[in-house]
């Protein structure tokens, strides 16, 4: 498995129905829509020459989740993906960077996935087959992410 392959998976998000009811509604696309809107705006005046997608997301009404936990996991989630991306301007200026969103159902589970372009260096932990983080704080991360799992 390659290090794109482990990312692609370790990055999906799965929201799984809870119940039958749903508690979302219209308001959720535009929670997705001003989130997604937002960050692709900073991305193109950050990142020249980015490209951009987010056609193949579809935030459906049959999901029991609320608009703005969606609006949170977009929005770290494009955080991250932005980041990588200037990261790959910064140290390698030739190459093409792109941010790419889309959604799927895979049986009952729904899925987010964001891709991204990133410079391809990619630290693993020794203990896991889990990638390090970069940032400063990283360890707090990590456990805020365990946390929530």
């Amino acid at each position: 498995m390659t290090s794109v392959q482990k990312l692609s998976g370790i990055f999906r998000i799965c929201i799984l129905p809870w119940n039958n009811w749903t508690t979302v509604y219209i308001q959720e696309i535009r929670v997705s829509d001003a989130v997604i809107n937002s960050k692709f705006q900073y991305a193109k005046k950050t990142i020249h020459g980015i490209r951009l997608a987010a056609d193949e997301l579809i935030v459906p009404d049959t999901i029991s989740v609320e608009a703005y936990d969606i609006g949170i996991i977009l929005s770290n989630g494009l955080d991250n993906a932005i980041e990588a991306c200037q990261k790959l301007r910064r140290t390698k200026p030739e190459e093409d960077t792109y941010i790419s969103i889309r959604s799927f159902w895979k049986g009952k589970m729904y899925f987010i996935e964001i891709e991204n372009s990133f410079d391809g260096v990619m630290r693993m932990d020794t203990n896991s087959d889990w990638p390090c983080s970069t940032k400063p704080d990283s360890d707090a991360t990590w456990y805020r992410i365990k946390e929530y799992s």
